[in-house]
C-alpha cells in the first residue's frame, strides 16, 4: 500500500508511527524528517512542510525507489553540509581578497561568474545566499 499525502501529514505530526511503502519498508517520522531536509522540501518558518508539498511527498514516496535508504539520506545531507561550509570558506576569501584582483581572475579560479564575485564582495557574510 502506498502512503496518501494523509498519511504523511500525520506520520509528520506523529499520529503515525510509520507507514509501510509500495515495497513493504517501514518509513518512520525520522525518515520523513531527513528526507525533507535532504531532498529540500519547502517548509515553513517551523519547519512544517507547506500544503501542498504532503502531495509532492506522497507522490515521491509511491515512486520505485522513492524513500531512500535513511543511511543514504544522511550521507546526502552530510554532503551538502560539507559543500554549503566550502562555499561559505570560499566566499569569505573572495570577499577578503576581492579589491586586490581582477573579478574576471577571481571568477575563473573560483568557477563561478563575475556577477556572482560582485554579489559575493558586497555580502557581508553574515546570512546564507538565498540562491
Amino acid at each position: 500500500m502506498s502512503p496518501t499525502s494523509q498519511q504523511i501529514e500525520d506520520l509528520f505530526h506523529g499520529a503515525l508511527d510509520h507507514v509501510t511503502l509500495a515495497d513493504g519498508t517501514r518509513f518512520t517520522r525520522e525518515n520523513l524528517l531527513v528526507y525533507i531536509d535532504a531532498f529540500r522540501i519547502r517548509t515553513g518558518e517551523d519547519g512544517t512542510p507547506l500544503a501542498r508539498q504532503w502531495q509532492v511527498l506522497a507522490r515521491r514516496l509511491r515512486e520505485p525507489h522513492g524513500a531512500p535508504d535513511p543511511a543514504e539520506l544522511h550521507a546526502l545531507r552530510a554532503a551538502a553540509d560539507a559543500i554549503k561550509q566550502a562555499e561559505a570558506e570560499r566566499d569569505a576569501i573572495i570577499r577578503q581578497i576581492h579589491h586586490r584582483w581582477p573579478v574576471e581572475s577571481l571568477a575563473h579560479q573560483a568557477h563561478v561568474t563575475t556577477k556572482r564575485i560582485y554579489q559575493i564582495a558586497a555580502d557581508t557574510g553574515q546570512q546564507d545566499d538565498p540562491s
